[in-house]
C-alpha cells in the first residue's frame, strides 16, 4: 500500500473554521490600519526658500565625537601635584530638606604638553561661584577662559583657556561648590545608627574607583598622585579624622571646628578618606607610630586588630581604623585611616563565631597590606587592579597565619578558585565591575612570581607554616 495522509470530517471542518477566522482578523486589521492612516497628515518637506506648508518633525540624530572630553580617559597634558581641599557640613537638613555639604577646592598641576584645554573629573557638585572655575598661574593670577562647560557622560568640567598653557609650567584650577550629603554609600556621604534610641548622623567617604570626583574636582586616575592639604569644618560635638593626623583646631564662636590634617603623602584620589564623626576613640591617637588606633560609636563590640602586632606594624604604614555602621565595601585601605564596615572590624569572643574571627582577621590583614602595595606601590590604570586585590589576598593569610599559627590557613589560599579578567576597563561603570572574586583572587595563578617576590615556603595540611618574613 501506498504511503499517505489522512484526516478524518471533524477536523477538516475544524480546520476550515480557523482559517476563515484568521482571514477575517487580516481584513479587520488592514481596515483598521487604512483609517489611522487617513488621520495623519502627510510630510512636506522644507523649500530652498526656507518656506513650508507644514512643519515637518525635527530628528535629532547622535553625533559621534572625537573631541578630549569625550573619552573616558584623560588626556596626557598635565600632571597633577598637590591639591588644597575644604569641605564644611553641618550634618543637618536644609530648607529643602537635603543634607549638602560646601566645598572650596583648588588643584595644583603642570603642563607636561602644550594646550589650551583643561579638563578635571567632577560628578555631581554645583558650582557656586559665576564663572563655574578660576584658571590661575603659579603667581596665583586668573587666566582667561574663553567657554567652561560640564560634560555629564564622562564626568568632566572642562576649561577653555584663552591661550594655550606652557610647558613645564604650572597652574592651578579653583572651585568652590555645594555637594549633596547623599545616603548612597559613595564619595562623601552620610550613614546614620541609632545610640541610646537617638539617631545620629556620620559623615564620611567611600572613593574607590571613581567616587573621589564626587567629593571635589579632580584628577581622578590611579596614576595621577598628588599631595593633599585637607581642612573640615564641622560642629563642636563631632571629631573629624583625615588621612594625616590634624595639626590645628579653630573654634568660631562655639558655632563651627575648623580642623586642619597635615599634608599628605603623595597618594592616588581614591584613597582620600575624611569622617565627621562622634565615634570614641581606642589607643593613642596622638601617637603616630601607633598601628590599630581605632575610632567607634560607644557600646559597640570589642575590637579584634592583634593581628597587626609583630607582623602589620613592622612593614606597613601606620593606619587609624573605623568601624562604619553604612559601608559600600567590606573596607577601604585609605592611607592612615582604614575604613570598614562594622562586621569586617568589630569581634566579640562571647557572641562571635570563629569564621567572624577568621574574617574579621582577613580583613584587617588585606587593607594594611594596601598600605605598601596599591598605597606606596600605584597601578596606573585599572585593569592592573588585580595586582593591586591579588597581593593583598595572598598577604592577609601571612598576616592572619602570624596571629592565629594553629588555624594553617596560608593552606587554604593555594585551593580557592582561579579565574580572571581579560576585557579593558574605560566606564566608572565597567572599572566597579572588576571589583570581585576574580580580581581578588587572579594572583593565584601567578605562584612562581609570588614565590620569587615574597619567598615564602609552604608545608600544608596540619604542619607548621615557615615564612622568611618571620625571621
Amino acid at each position: 500500500m501506498a504511503k499517505g495522509f489522512y484526516i478524518s470530517k471533524v477536523v477538516g471542518f475544524v480546520g476550515i473554521f480557523f482559517t476563515l477566522a484568521a482571514v477575517a482578523t487580516v481584513i479587520a486589521l488592514a481596515v483598521l490600519y487604512a483609517e489611522e492612516k487617513a488621520k495623519k497628515p502627510e510630510p512636506t518637506s522644507t523649500t530652498t526658500s526656507g518656506t513650508s506648508s507644514s512643519i515637518s518633525p525635527t530628528i535629532t540624530t547622535p553625533q559621534t565625537s572625537d573631541e578630549p572630553w569625550t573619552k573616558y580617559r584623560l588626556p596626557d597634558t598635565f600632571k597633577p601635584y598637590h591639591y588644597d581641599v575644604r569641605l564644611k557640613t553641618d550634618l543637618q537638613r536644609n530648607s529643602q530638606g537635603l543634607y549638602v555639604f560646601y566645598g572650596k577646592s583648588e588643584a595644583f598641576f603642570t603642563c607636561v604638553k602644550a594646550t589650551n584645554l583643561v579638563i578635571i573629573h567632577s560628578n555631581k557638585l554645583n558650582f557656586t561661584t559665576d564663572p563655574k572655575a578660576l584658571l590661575k598661574d603659579s603667581a596665583g593670577n586668573n587666566l582667561t577662559v574663553s567657554q567652561i562647560h560640564e560634560v555629564p557622560l564622562t564626568q568632566y568640567l572642562v576649561l577653555h583657556a584663552a591661550n594655550s598653557l606652557e610647558v613645564n609650567k604650572n597652574y592651578s584650577v579653583y572651585t568652590e561648590f555645594v555637594g549633596e550629603l547623599a545616603d548612597d554609600l559613595a564619595g562623601f556621604y552620610r550613614s546614620e545608627y541609632v545610640e541610646d534610641g537617638e539617631t545620629k548622623i556620620i559623615a564620611t567617604t567611600q572613593m574607590q574607583a571613581t567616587d573621589a570626583r564626587k567629593a571635589f574636582p579632580c584628577f581622578d586616575e590611579p596614576a595621577m598622585k598628588a599631595t593633599f592639604s585637607i581642612i573640615i569644618v564641622h560642629n563642636p560635638e563631632y571629631v573629624a579624622l583625615s588621612n594625616m593626623n590634624a595639626i590645628s583646631k579653630s573654634e568660631d564662636e562655639q558655632t563651627w571646628t575648623e580642623t586642619a590634617f597635615a599634608k599628605t603623602v603623595k597618594m592616588p584620589t581614591y584613597l582620600v578618606a575624611f569622617i565627621i564623626s562622634q565615634f570614641k576613640a581606642i589607643g593613642d591617637p596622638g601617637n603616630s607610630t601607633t598601628v590599630g588606633v581605632s575610632y567607634l560609636k560607644h557600646g559597640v563590640l570589642h575590637i579584634y586588630i592583634y593581628i597587626t602586632i609583630r607582623f602589620s606594624e613592622s612593614y606597613f604604614y601606620p593606619a587609624d581604623q573605623v568601624a562604619i555602621p553604612d559601608f559600600g565595601a567590606g573596607a577601604m585601605e585609605n592611607w592612615g585611616l582604614v575604613l570598614y564596615r562594622e562586621t569586617a572590624l568589630l569581634y566579640d569572643n562571647q557572641v562571635s563565631s570563629i569564621s567572624n574571627k577568621e574574617r574579621v582577621a582577613e580583613v584587617v590583614a588585606h587593607e594594611l597590606a594596601h598600605q605598601w602595595f596599591g598605597n606606596l606601590v600605584t597601578i596606573r590604570w585599572w585593569n592592573d587592579l588585580w595586582l593591586n586585590e591579588g597581593f593583598a589576598s595572598y598577604v592577609e593569610y601571612l598576616g592572619v597565619d602570624k596571629a592565629e599559627p594553629n588555624w594553617n590557613i596560608v593552606c587554604i589560599y593555594f585551593f580557592l578558585e582561579k579565574r580572571t579578567h581579560f576585557s579593558q576597563v574605560n566606564t566608572p561603570a565597567e572599572i566597579s565591575e572588576l571589583f570581585d572574586s576574580i580580581t581578588y583572587n587572579k594572583v593565584r595563578s601567578y605562584t612562581d612570581l609570588i614565590t620569587a617576590s615574597i619567598r615564602t615556603d609552604l608545608k600544608c595540611w596540619g604542619k607548621k607554616v615557615h615564612d622568611k618574613w618571620s625571621n
